[in-house]
C-alpha cells in the first residue's frame, strides 16, 4: 500500500490542476506532488506490526527487515521522483522540442 500511494496520490491532484490551469505547467505540479508524497510515504519508516523488542538495533537505527518499504521500493520511488516529471514534460512538448530549443533548456 505504501509503495502505491506516491504514484496514485500525486497523479490525481495533478490531473485536477492540469484541468483547471492547463497542461503546459502540469509537469511542474506533478514534481511538487511527487516530492511531497515521497516525503510522506517513501522514506524509511518502521512497521507498527514489528515486535518492539527487535525494532531497533544498537544506536537506535531501524532494522532493515522491520521497514515498511524495502530499499528497492524506496529506490524505485526516488527514481520516479527524479525522472517522471521530465518524461511527462517531453511527452507534452515533444513537437515544440524539435522546433525550438527554448523548451529543451526548460527541461534541463
Amino acid at each position: 500500500l505504501f509503495a502505491c500511494c506516491p504514484v496514485v496520490g500525486s497523479i490525481v491532484p495533478t490531473w485536477g490542476i492540469a484541468t483547471a490551469s492547463g497542461a503546459d505547467n502540469s509537469p511542474f505540479f506533478f514534481a511538487g506532488f511527487l516530492c511531497a508524497f515521497y516525503y510522506l510515504f517513501a522514506l524509511p519508516e518502521g512497521s507498527s506490526f514489528a515486535p518492539k523488542a527487535h525494532s531497533t538495533s544498537v544506536g537506535g537505527r531501524l532494522v532493515h527487515h522491520n521497514l515498511i518499504l524495502s530499499h528497492l521500493e524506496s529506490c524505485v520511488q526516488a527514481l520516479l521522483v527524479v525522472f517522471a516529471p521530465g518524461a511527462m514534460y517531453v511527452t507534452l512538448h515533444y513537437p515544440a522540442l524539435m522546433d525550438n530549443t527554448q523548451h529543451l533548456w526548460s527541461l534541463l
